[in-house]
């Protein structure tokens, strides 16, 4: 049961479009949350003087010189809430789909992330094409406790773990190899710190009965391009997730 709790950032089923019967979602889930704010160059596009600029003259004779002074201006604009609604639309595009109202990213808290319908129930999209998750140097402090129950007839296990913990978080997003609906390419990383907790009650007896709460929060930075256009982001990843699943001996 000792399962990273933030490992990879896919979904469980591979689906042609929303048209399709949906895959189920896991009984142990819950919402995910991005909150990130993104810094790009802004060119101010209208120059200071009228074309071809602002001339000035100096010396005379042959060493009279015309100067053609025109001026343009760079800056930066920082856009912060870029969040679930944004991303889902990035996704949108690099899958070139239309989501249905309602459409929203959910997480099982440990290794999946999910686009799913309005009622949570149902899996749209696979993003691993497109964005993947690895996790390094995993630090984990906490207690596991097993209980053997033997009866007559039968014998009962439980293990209960709770774990808390932080490990190293790499992002990578890249639609370069798919057909998007604007035509334009996101591809960006993001590093970060997940700081996580997690308990497990797993009884096994006929079935393996797993009771799970599990949450975390990604505190990251990074940069790349956003539809085409470079960026700088830094924010967090939020989730938590909770449920019981029961598992055929």
């Amino acid at each position: 049961m000792k399962k990273s709790l933030f490992t990879a950032l896919v979904s469980a089923a591979v689906l042609t479009g929303i048209n399709v019967s949906a895959d189920p979602t896991p009984a142990i889930i819950g919402p995910l949350t991005f909150n990130w704010t993104l810094t790009t160059a802004k060119l101010i596009d209208s120059p200071k003087y009228p074309a071809p600029g602002k001339s000035t003259a100096t010396g005379s004779g042959f060493n009279r010189t015309t100067n053609i002074v025109q001026v343009f201006t760079d800056s930066d604009t920082t856009t912060p809430g870029f969040g679930d609604a944004s991303l889902l639309a990035l996704l949108a595009n690099s899958f070139n789909m239309t989501f249905p109202a309602g459409t929203k990213l959910m997480t099982d808290g440990g290794v999946n992330v999910y686009v799913v319908d309005h009622t949570g129930k149902n899996v749209l999209v696979d993003v691993s094409p497109v964005l993947k998750v690895t996790v390094a140097n995993q630090i984990l402090s906490g207690v596991e406790t097993d209980t053997t129950a033997i009866k007559f007839s039968s014998t009962n296990t439980t293990h209960v773990q709770t774990h808390s913990g932080s490990e190293f978080v790499t992002i990578n997003y890249d639609d370069s190899a798919q057909t998007t609906a604007d035509g334009t390419k996101s591809v960006f990383q993001l590093f970060g710190i997940s700081s996580s907790s997690n308990k497990n009650t797993e009884t096994v007896t006929t079935n393996d009965v797993v009771k799970a709460s599990r949450s975390f929060v990604v505190h990251g930075f990074g940069s790349g391009t956003f539809r085409g256009q470079n960026h700088l982001i830094q924010g967090t990843i939020t989730g938590s997730a909770s449920g019981t699943e029961v598992i055929p001996q």
